[in-house]
């Protein structure tokens, strides 16, 4: 079991609990999730936490993952690529592949490029900037192009913007209880962990690295030859077939067999 799996089986049943016990059982909770926030995992070259830049202070979040993980992650693809998680705004987590500029996206709005494995398709492409950036190890340029994603989509839960509401909703739903009644049961959101993250900028990243082998773009190529041969002859090839076959006329519109001044 996890450390956050240990912390979270010592939480007492918050149902036989005063209010005052619930308060100093959370910041019992969240003062131990600062400490193992602090500490870096294996696969990461560089982590960073922070506590503002957020819809709502995290204090205000309540209990989850996000207590304990690290707000910024950097790591490095098999292939090389530098891969970056960043905690946005809303709590929730963004993931970031760079591509350095031999690879045939670099530059390319997030829009044209055609990909099958980000959570909620791409929504980010930019050079370093802020906090997305990577620090380049020996050998390593600075300069990549950063395509993302982000899990704040529709069924996803960002904490801090769910904190946000919950700091906003009416009197009659005020009481601790109630609030938790009321999004058990109208909301059905996830929250996509740094777990699943990684996973999903790592089967990014792969994806990514494969449009970059040799080959892939002569590959492409060839597939729009085809599809402008086919093009080709649907738009131009086939009306001129209909009109010899079933009009017996030549592309100008003239009967087949007209001869100039006859």
């Amino acid at each position: 079991m996890s450390e956050l799996g240990r912390l979270i089986d010592q939480l007492p049943d918050f149902r036989h609990l005063t209010a005052q016990e619930r308060d100093e059982a959370v910041e019992r909770f969240i003062t131990e999730a600062k400490r193992l926030r602090g500490a870096k995992p294996t696969w990461a070259v560089r982590t960073e936490r922070r506590d503002d830049g957020f819809m709502k202070p995290r204090e205000d979040w309540g209990l989850g993952p996000w207590q304990t993980e690290p707000d910024l992650v950097e790591w490095r693809h098999e292939s090389g690529l530098p891969l970056l998680m960043n905690r946005s705004a809303t709590g929730a987590w963004c993931g970031y592949v760079g591509l350095p500029p031999p690879h045939r996206h670099y530059a390319r709005p997030d829009g044209e490029i055609d990909e099958h494995t980000s959570h909620g398709g791409l929504t980010y492409s930019d050079h370093c900037r802020a906090r997305i950036c990577h620090e380049p190890r020996d050998g390593e340029s600075r300069e990549v192009w950063w395509v993302g994603f982000d899990c704040a989509h529709a069924w996803d839960l960002a904490p801090a913007l769910e904190a946000l509401t919950r700091s906003v909703m009416p009197d009659w739903i005020s009481s601790y209880e109630a609030r938790d009644t009321f999004f058990r049961a109208h909301r059905q959101d996830v929250y996509r962990d740094l777990v699943y993250v990684r996973e999903t900028v790592e089967a990014l990243a792969a994806e990514l690295a494969a449009m970059a082998r040799p080959g892939s773009l002569a590959r492409e190529r060839w597939w729009w030859w085809h599809l402008g041969q086919a093009k080709r002859f649907f738009l131009q090839d086939l009306p001129e077939m209909w009109r010899t076959i079933y009009l017996e006329r030549d592309r100008f519109g003239r009967p087949l067999g007209w001869r100039e001044g006859t």
